[in-house]
């Protein structure tokens, strides 16, 4: 890592230019996804032609219902909590806003996995309850130690 950072600063700019949250960063972020997105499919299409033997042909609303919708909608929600979490950390830093939407992450995971999935019940849900309800609470006090510039 030292030699890394060594060579940076020896061999870059002092600064390098911003990038815009809502401009050139997401828009680079997407054409990257898109790439790697049909990399991955054309590997996994190249293996399944070269290796095994084809898969039947789904009916077309049968993959519409089971995948296509709650992908797109899934993709849409991540999309916009993505973007949405860029610009907080414009807004508020790396180090308090990256560790609140970790936490966020982790008890909203948890909640779907009682409420929605009931993957337990009982003495575990009420402590997984007084586990995220700490964790939260100590969200919100994280949001208060942001140092005013």
């Amino acid at each position: 890592q030292y030699v890394m950072v060594t060579l940076a600063q020896r061999h870059l700019p002092p600064k390098a230019p911003e990038l815009e949250p809502l401009g050139s960063w997401t828009c680079s972020f997407g054409l990257g996804a898109i790439a790697i997105t049909a990399a991955l499919s054309a590997a996994a299409s190249a293996t399944g032609m070269c290796g095994g033997a084809p898969l039947p042909p789904p009916r077309r609303s049968e993959v519409l219902r089971a995948a296509v919708l709650p992908g797109l909608g899934a993709g849409l929600c991540w999309t916009a909590g993505n973007l949405l979490s860029t610009l907080a950390v414009e807004l508020g830093g790396n180090a308090v806003t990256v560790a609140q939407f970790q936490a966020s992450n982790l008890v909203t995971s948890g909640a779907w996995s009682l409420l929605f999935y009931r993957e337990f019940s009982g003495r575990a849900a009420a402590v997984w309850a007084a586990a995220a309800a700490f964790t939260m609470a100590m969200v919100v006090l994280l949001g208060f130690e942001k140092v005013k510039e």
